[in-house]
């Protein structure tokens, strides 16, 4: 599972309003190498998935022990409440992209959007990384192939 978090400008009960959230997805993986890529599948009703098509970016992040905290993020939305506040994770600018990103992951993939592409009742947005910050283990899953 990996938690991720997009920040675009929405209109929210008749104003402008710039909003970010926090979503628990279990459908996500590396799919290039070279160019440095990675996919997230997530439901077309979600209000992340609004959000990252405003943005065309999105932070693919990896904590450890935190299944309270994705249980509910996977059981609230934050077109309403602010998911950071709630759950207590901490909000921080991210590197390369507009938005946020969550303090305490201990790896992460700030993804410009490249495409999507609709299927069923969900999107794939497959995003061009263009800054990461990984872990030993994690940087394990974009050994180049030989």
């Amino acid at each position: 599972m990996a938690f991720v978090t997009s920040t675009a400008t929405t209109h929210l009960l008749g104003k402008e309003v710039e909003k970010d959230t926090i979503h628990v997805c279990d459908w996500h993986m590396p799919i290039s190498s070279k160019p440095h890529m990675y996919a997230i599948a997530v439901p077309k009703s979600r209000f992340i998935s609004e959000l990252i098509l405003k943005s065309h970016a999105f932070t693919v992040h990896f904590l450890s022990h935190l299944d309270r905290t994705a249980a509910f993020c996977k059981n609230y939305s934050g077109k309403y409440l602010d998911k950071f506040q709630k759950t207590g994770l901490t909000r921080v600018p991210a590197d390369r992209i507009e938005g946020h990103r969550i303090k305490e992951a201990h790896s992460y993939l700030e993804c410009e959007l490249s495409e999507h592409i609709e299927k069923g009742n969900h999107y794939v947005f497959i995003g061009s990384v263009v800054h990461e910050h990984l872990s030993d283990a994690m940087r394990q899953l974009f050994m180049e192939e030989q």
